[in-house]
């Protein structure tokens, strides 16, 4: 039985050049009996990359979702969307632990 991830991925075209919109590949999940909202779609890309998957994505034209071609492709999407996020949760964890020292002083809980 197929099922969601396996439908995303057959749908997805390689090489950035080639890239689908979300909404047209969110339409090719439910044609296969897979409806889903955005969130779930996100989820479900979430995992599969999870998963070893190069699932890659471009806000910039042609925008949309592609597995990488090549090195390269992959490098581009990992150090404009993957570090950039990685980035800014350092900086917010930084600015909220300053914060909470000066709201609650220097004691901090142990993981």
């Amino acid at each position: 039985m197929q099922t969601a991830g396996d439908t995303l991925l057959k749908a997805l075209p390689t090489g950035r050049a080639q890239a689908i919109k979300k909404v047209d590949l969110m339409h090719t999940l439910y044609q296969c009996g897979f409806p889903m909202d955005e969130r779930a779609f996100r989820d479900l890309v979430h995992d599969l990359r999870q998963g070893g998957h190069l699932i890659c994505s471009t806000a910039s034209e042609p925008a949309g979702y592609y597995m990488a071609a090549d090195r390269s492709e992959f490098d581009e999407f990992s150090d404009r969307e993957l570090l950039a996020r990685i980035r800014d949760l350092a900086k917010t964890i930084s600015t909220m632990r300053r914060a909470a020292v000066v709201k609650f002083g220097k004691q901090r809980r142990l993981l």
